[in-house]
């Protein structure tokens, strides 16, 4: 389970590609009706990550914790967005060889478009670069829909972590799944056959800030 100047789009950031490919780095301004895209967060999107975490979240993660994310370096902060609306955002952890998916959250209205499986997937190609051998994460067991697209994109059961959650001591699921440098161009075919297409998405590298 985290892309200025350059007459580059506060949008976009510098780098940002086009599911053809073609870059947009020198695009100029983006009009509020740009497609949504995938971006990299950074703390100007903590209003809107946490507002977004409440309105989908039975026990969202309270703002500080989110604050403590984007300053951790073992944390990858991805959003789906369209100009300033934050339309699904996912946080992990990359270390030791895991990626580890803490938070997964699609605006509700948004539900049905493929954008969860989008931004999860993303975040899986960012594992397998970073040299991930792991990727794991929990769901309540009432979360039917969640552990649906979980399923489908590989992940199985392991574990049970017993009244895991605070508000209604719900049990959660713990889900794994290998990855390997085979699995990536199966991840990235998924990142871009969601069902409202991707527009732009960002290159995770050294050269690129978050927008």
């Amino acid at each position: 389970m985290a892309l200025e100047e350059q007459k580059s789009s506060p949008l976009l950031g510098t780098g940002a590609l086009a599911v053809d490919g073609t870059s947009y780095a020198s695009a100029g301004p983006v009009l509020a009706t740009v497609p949504p895209q995938i971006v990299f967060l950074n703390d100007r999107w903590l209003d809107r990550v946490v507002a977004l975490d409440h309105m989908c979240i039975p026990n969202p993660w309270s703002r500080e914790l989110f604050l403590k994310e984007f300053e951790k370096d073992i944390s990858l902060a991805i959003g789906i967005v369209r100009g300033e609306e934050l339309i699904a955002h996912c946080f992990s952890h990359l270390v030791a060889g895991e990626l580890h998916v803490l938070n997964l959250a699609v605006a509700i209205d948004q539900w049905s478009r493929g954008y969860g499986r989008s931004l999860l997937c993303f975040a899986l190609v960012q594992g397998v670069d970073e040299g991930a051998q792991f990727a794991t994460l929990e769901v309540r067991a009432s979360n039917l829909r969640a552990q649906k697209l979980y399923s489908g994109l590989g992940f199985r059961l392991v574990g049970i972590r017993r009244e895991y959650y605070q508000d209604n001591r719900e049990d959660a699921l713990v889900l794994a799944r290998t990855l390997a440098r085979k699995d990536r161009t199966l991840f990235w075919d998924k990142v871009t056959s969601c069902r409202a297409p991707l527009n732009r998405m960002p290159l995770r590298g050294p050269q690129l800030s978050s927008v």
